[in-house]
């Protein structure tokens, strides 16, 4: 075989492959080349033709893979045109379909805001519950941090804090904890500066800023020794305080700032990053807490650990549990007894879910309502592609029947759909800001994590999903009707029963669309009348608008002495009181609703405990004298406190007419009789009872509750008993109570200069905030609700219409037959019945199952709510007859005659 036929089977030029004309022509080229240079050296220079093709062949090195190497290169060059090609084809059809969209506006911006709605609805509820719920805290590991708590079952204590005692017993006892910390939150008065100003700050143990991961801005944080008492007075400042006192001077490091009256050096600076959540903090203390004082008993102190990497939630309580024990034995105050009695056990909670507590139910039942609120939307748009299609249909068939073929009908009509998706999702993606902006600026304090809630990449990723989602939920069903469409019949014109085909489709969507609406609507109704038996419920106290609240601390170093300081809050109750308008003024330790708890063990004489039964836990609270009729708590029997009982420190109480009613049949059947807050002080005499108080919130029942003057004796083993740190209420008549503020800062600056007044706040705003998670899911169930009712609604109005313009010449028929206008509209107004029926029904059934997922969050309103039910049913009926009657009365005035003629 000579040299040329095997070269060209080496390529593989003479194998026929209709596939491979793209490396047919690339080996063609190379033997063309090859057989010029064999031809040309044989020609030239005399040599044979195998001689002439082993020298082209080594001018021109590895054939073959030259051979390879271009025909890949040819191959990726196809491949290109074909995707280039692909892409221009898609970008044309997006043109076309855009254009399509710009002829007929009214459609394109009635399907945009329709969808707009669906999609912003589910990117904010989605920013929120990604920011509340999905993401990690931002700490470093932070799924390592927990929170510490203990349980007392046995005298009915679901969660309290823990003591000095158990704090040094897991510290030095654990196997499982990297890293434990206390902390409790403080307020302080900063003097020296401008004015003197109240700040909040937190008191914490060493190792509590290593427990975050974090460094700081300046400086340094706390050590051991900083934590040990006696050492110096240091404080850290938070990074926001530093710019707004300081100017972000790196030079404050060392400085002085004035504290409760003395001097503390300022030790670092906190990053700009961290943020402990549910307190704007400014400054931190060193708690310095002294272990030879340690006890098991006052679980006053809030706590938290870091697990070991290798550490399980479950290996730590059951490690704790272990230990617990020990802390009796090393550090007293309880015995053995009473911490059987109690049950008392370690709780060890992801500090996460501490955080956010239970407002995850409420947050992913409106996730759930705005996602059926985007399924009603994706319905409407449906309906309305479907009613585009109706007018398009002969169109396409005759495209068809010129060779267009159902796959350029389908591509043309997805890629319009993703053109008025993306105008949609952009929409929805300005009123998702919108509502984010707005739950910043009203709201939402009481939300956890509220600061972390924003639009960014993730929430864009869930709004292209979304959308996507909803471009092929509307177009997927003219779809699937072109592609059952009958070409010749749709040319000749006889489309009718194609057309009764989409009536049914448009139909079922609207009566799907009902339904869905019910849903919601049925679940508005029940957080409705919750948030309604809410406001039914008798707090304890009597118009809270007109009570303003603020705390007032009275430092050591302002005014030496408990008594002293006790003395100075009564002369500001006193001068406050004779502000024209103030009807009365008084103080607390903590007003109802304001989550300053104090809950103690409580005996009462002639009612020994049996063997083995610790003392029921009680709330207590310190009162002066004034404080009930401020709060407008009512007196049921006996008296109130005087300032003689603080200050001659006599052993009397108030208690609360359920605490009575535990123990005697009738509130004044308590006067006169005898408690103990320990067992070791003097009893002390009930002299009053006063009506319940949810001091809880109304969400929970009313607390029962001892009252104590604001300075007692004996009490708890402390030989002085009180408060420095109280809240003052201030009753007003006629103005607004924050009007009153100015006159309230003299009366207080003229007793002492230095003390500012901090959380200033009405009684009403802390009972609205009781109820926050009820009227916040309240409200937004509303809203989608109604958007949900609006588009049901239009959308059944939209298929009456439709279905009355395809029976045009029916109805002139039987108007020409005698027909009467009423029975024209009758007969309407029963088919927009008769789907309104099936999407009642569809709609009972569905929210029958889903609104007991509800239950939590209902307040004496069972989840299947007969009333509820009822009412939301009818009301939607009712409208369905309203959108009904409006197509019905255009049928009525149908004119036979031209009907006829047309057809």
């Amino acid at each position: 075989m000579s040299f040329l036929p095997r070269m060209r089977r080496a390529l593989r030029i003479d194998r026929p492959d209709p596939k491979r004309h793209a490396a047919r022509e690339v080996d063609d080229e190379l033997a063309f080349h090859l057989e010029s240079r064999v031809r040309d050296l044989v020609a030239q220079e005399g040599l044979s033709e195998e001689e002439a093709g082993a020298r082209a062949l080594a001018e021109f090195g590895d054939v073959e893979r030259a051979g390879r190497e271009l025909r890949r290169e040819t191959r990726r060059a196809e491949r290109g045109l074909r995707v280039g090609a692909m892409l221009d084809r898609v970008v044309r059809d997006m043109r076309f379909g855009a254009r399509r969209l710009r002829r007929r506006p009214l459609f394109t911006v009635a399907a945009a805001v329709t969808l707009a709605l669906g999609i912003g609805a589910t990117t904010a509820i989605f920013s929120v519950i990604d920011g509340v719920l999905l993401r990690p805290l931002p700490y470093t590991d932070s799924e390592r941090i927990v929170a510490l708590w203990h349980a007392s079952p046995g005298i009915g204590v679901e969660r309290t804090n823990i003591s000095t005692g158990t704090f040094f017993n897991y510290l030095e006892e654990n196997r499982t904890l990297e890293d434990l910390a206390l902390w409790d939150n403080v307020q302080v008065t900063v003097t020296g500066l401008d004015e003197p100003e109240r700040l909040d700050g937190l008191l914490v143990t060493s190792r509590f800023l290593p427990l975050f991961g974090v460094r700081p801005a300046a400086g340094r944080f706390f050590t051991a020794a900083d934590d040990a008492p006696g050492a110096p007075a240091t404080v850290i400042i938070s990074h926001a305080y530093w710019q707004s006192r300081f100017g972000g001077d790196p030079g404050v490091v060392g400085r002085t700032l004035v504290v409760n009256g003395g001097p503390i050096e300022i030790l670092g600076v906190l990053p700009s990053t961290f943020r402990f959540p549910g307190y704007e903090t400014a400054v931190l203390f060193p708690f310095r807490l002294d272990r030879s004082e340690a006890t098991v008993g006052r679980f006053n102190y809030q706590a938290l650990a870091r697990l070991r990497p290798e550490a399980t939630i479950e290996q730590a309580h059951a490690d704790l549990a272990s230990v617990l024990p020990r802390a009796v034995e090393k550090f007293g105050g309880w015995e053995m007894e009473r911490l059987e009695e109690t049950g008392l056990t370690p709780l060890v909670v992801p500090f996460k879910t501490d955080i956010v507590g239970h407002v995850g139910g409420a947050l992913w039942l409106v996730f759930i309502a705005v996602g059926i609120l985007l399924a009603i939307a994706i319905a409407n748009v449906a309906n309305l592609f479907l009613v585009r299609a109706e007018g398009r249909n002969r169109e396409v068939a005759l495209r068809t029947a010129l060779g267009a073929g159902f796959g350029v009908t389908a591509r043309e009509l997805l890629l319009e759909g993703v053109v008025l998706g993306v105008v949609a999702s952009a929409l929805g993606w300005a009123l998702a800001y919108g509502a984010l902006e707005l739950l910043h600026a009203v709201g939402a304090r009481e939300m956890p994590r509220v600061d972390e809630i924003a639009l960014d990449g993730r929430s864009l990723a869930f709004t292209l999903g979304v959308t996507l989602v909803s471009v092929l939920g509307f177009s997927l069903l003219p779809l699937l009707r072109y592609a059952r469409s009958d070409l010749q019949l749709a040319l000749r014109g006889g489309d009718r029963g194609l057309a009764a085909g989409r009536s049914r489709s448009r139909s079922g969507l609207a009566a799907g669309q009902l339904a869905l609406a019910l849903v919601l609507l049925i679940g508005a109704g029940l957080m409705v009348r919750s948030f309604g038996a809410l406001t039914d419920v008798d707090p304890g106290f009597e118009r809270p608008e007109e009570v303003v609240t603020f705390r007032l601390f009275v430092p050591t170093a302002e005014v030496p002495g408990l008594a002293n300081a006790v003395e100075t809050h009564r002369r500001i109750v006193e001068g406050i009181g004779g502000i024209p308008g103030v009807v009365e003024a008084a103080v607390t330790n903590s007003v109802p609703m304001d989550g300053r708890n104090n809950n103690n063990g409580v005996l009462v004489a002639d009612f020994p405990l049996a063997e083995g039964d610790a003392a029921p836990s009680r709330r207590h609270k310190f009162v002066s004298p004034g404080y009930f009729r401020t709060m407008g708590n009512r007196v049921l029997a006996g008296r109130t406190f005087t300032w003689d009982d603080a200050f001659r420190r006599r052993t009397v109480a108030v208690v609360t007419a359920d605490f009575a009613s535990e123990y005697w049949d009738s509130p004044s059947d308590a006067i006169g009789k005898r408690i103990l807050e320990n067992s070791t002080g003097p009893w002390k005499e009930i002299v009053g009872v006063v009506e319940p108080v949810h001091d809880d919130g109304v969400e929970r029942g009313a607390v029962p509750t001892i009252y104590w003057p604001l300075l007692v004796a004996d009490f708890w083993g402390m030989e002085e008993f009180g408060f420095r740190s109280v809240v003052y209420a201030v009753r007003s008549s006629g103005p607004p109570p924050t009007s009153l503020l100015p006159r309230i800062r003299e009366a207080v600056w003229g007793v002492n200069a230095n003390l500012p007044l901090a959380n200033i706040q009405t009684l009403a705003s802390i009972e609205a905030r009781s109820r926050a998670r009820t009227s916040f899911t309240s409200a937004l169930l509303v809203v989608a609700a109604a958007i949900a009712l609006l588009l049901g609604i239009v959308g059944l109005y939209g298929v009456v219409a439709y279905t009355v313009s395809v029976r045009r010449r029916e109805i002139g028929v039987r108007m020409a037959l005698g027909a009467r206008r009423l029975d024209v509209t009758s007969m309407v107004v029963r088919q927009g019945l008769a789907l309104a029926g099936v999407g009642v029904l569809g709609g009972l059934a569905v929210a029958a199952a889903l609104t007991r997922l509800m239950r939590p969050l209902l307040f004496e309103i069972d989840p299947v709510d007969p009333w509820t039910y009822a009412a939301t049913a009818a009301a939607l009926a009712l409208v369905a007859v309203l959108a009904s009657y409006l197509p019905g009365r255009r049928a009525a005035s149908v004119d036979p005659v031209r009907v006829l003629r047309e057809e």
